[in-house]
């Protein structure tokens, strides 16, 4: 079998059918679907079930309890068969032809994990609003991605887009060889952690410009509303204890720029944190708490410029390529 894709489902009656449609309509039919519902408490895995009784590729499993997105990954990796294993999350979807063109590339340059650039999709408004990748230089359609740049490109709260959030193929007899999964002690940002590890272990990595994935942003960019109030729920400082991990664990075999720009990542999710406490006082108009909380933390004012930068650049430039 050539792909494995993974769903981790929680809750996502809603958008689950579009999901797993985008999957089953690729161009690339030999597939598996594994599905891991993590405990839903709503018709996820009736609608589940339904799919599989009318595609076999279908495969889905139940957890008996909510032990977070990577544990259920984890569980789908356990039980897949293809030769690449793909992410999908149940509120997103694939563009046709995906899974054709990632493999292609993967295996025409010999890497071990490849990612395309993303749709950026307000779910209020129901349309996408950008794209996640800038452009690459010199009108490149696919070039290698090494651990320098992907850390430069996931300090929170200060890059555009975090790689951390790509979704990509992965060769599965890799992960075997390597033993390596998401760390599912955490439940915000084992993404980052999974693809750092690979990198550090020599696994080739290829990113592709164009966008095939459409990402479901937690808070639309555009409309500020939430898609999905449980991707809220934000545990920084379990990501900080886990980026410190990291950066113990690889300290040997990073170069000192890379472990500089780990220990970057950690000092900013604290700051980022301490951002959104201030923003949400903010919101609740609660003044003389957020001035306070600016006076003690000054390390925020930087994301407070940023988020205005950002929201007069959302309204003000042309979108690439956004399509629905």
């Amino acid at each position: 079998m050539k792909v494995s894709v993974i769903i981790p489902t929680y809750n996502a009656a809603s958008t689950l059918r579009r999901a797993i449609d985008s999957v089953t309509s690729q161009s690339l039919q030999d597939l598996e679907i594994i599905a891991v519902d993590d405990g839903s408490s709503d018709d996820t895995f009736a609608i589940l079930e339904e799919l599989a009784a009318g595609d076999p590729r279908v495969r889905p499993i139940r957890l008996p309890h909510n032990g977070g997105s990577y544990a259920a990954r984890n569980r789908a990796i356990e039980e897949s068969r293809g030769e690449w294993i793909f992410v999908l999350d149940a509120d997103d979807w694939y563009a046709p032809g995906r899974l054709e063109r990632m493999v292609d590339v993967a295996e025409r340059h010999g890497a071990d994990m490849v990612a395309d650039d993303q749709f950026l999709y307000d779910a209020t408004l129901d349309r996408v609003i950008d794209r996640a990748l800038l452009p690459f230089a010199n009108g490149a359609t696919e070039r290698p991605l090494d651990t320098c740049e992907y850390l430069q490109n996931t300090i929170t709260g200060v890059m555009r887009f975090d790689y951390g959030l790509l979704k990509p193929g992965i060769r599965r007899a890799f992960l075997l060889e390597q033993k390596l999964r998401y760390d599912d002690a955490y439940r915000n940002g084992a993404d980052f952690g999974f693809y750092l590890d690979i990198l550090m272990a020599g696994g080739r990595v290829w990113l592709l410009q164009e966008a095939m994935y459409y990402y479901t942003q937690p808070v639309g960019t555009v409309s500020h509303r939430p898609s999905r109030t449980e991707r809220l729920r934000y545990d920084y400082a379990g990501m900080r204890a886990m980026t410190d991990r990291l950066l113990a664990r690889h300290a040997q075999r990073l170069r000192a720029e890379e472990a500089e720009l780990l220990a970057r990542r950690s000092r900013s999710i604290t700051a980022y944190g301490r951002y959104l406490e201030l923003r949400e006082e903010m919101r609740q108009r609660q003044f003389g708490q957020a001035v306070g909380l600016s006076l003690r933390h000054p390390e925020v004012i930087p994301f407070v410029l940023r988020a205005v930068g950002r929201s007069i650049s959302t309204r003000m430039t042309p979108k690439r390529g956004a399509a629905a």
